[in-house]
């Protein structure tokens, strides 16, 4: 499967209503559009949760690797601790399968 498009992404108001989601080079087609059809401000707050999301991806991928360094490191990790990052783990590789749930 392919990697997303590099970031940052930004948004900007689309001529037709909602939202357009661009790479930093502002490739065209966009790389998302989000419509307003919900509440109010609903679609730009989806709009920027999408533009955040390949930062959010890295953050994860780093506090990954800081935990994974804990644990192979310093200490053992707690079950919760273990638990959250079996869940961030499996997370980023949803972000890289090839099937869509």
């Amino acid at each position: 499967m392919s990697k997303h498009t590099p970031r940052p992404w930004h948004l900007e108001p689309s001529p037709k209503g909602g939202y357009n989601i661009r790479d930093t080079f502002n490739n065209y087609p966009a790389i998302a559009r989000v419509y307003d059809v919900g509440e109010v401000g609903e679609a730009e707050a989806n709009a920027r949760l999408i533009v955040a999301a390949p930062e959010l991806l890295a953050e994860l991928q780093t506090i990954i690797d800081g935990w994974t360094n804990v644990a192979a490191h310093v200490r053992p990790l707690t079950e919760w601790e273990a638990e959250r990052l079996e869940w961030a783990k499996v997370t980023v590789a949803d972000t890289e399968s090839e099937t869509v749930k």
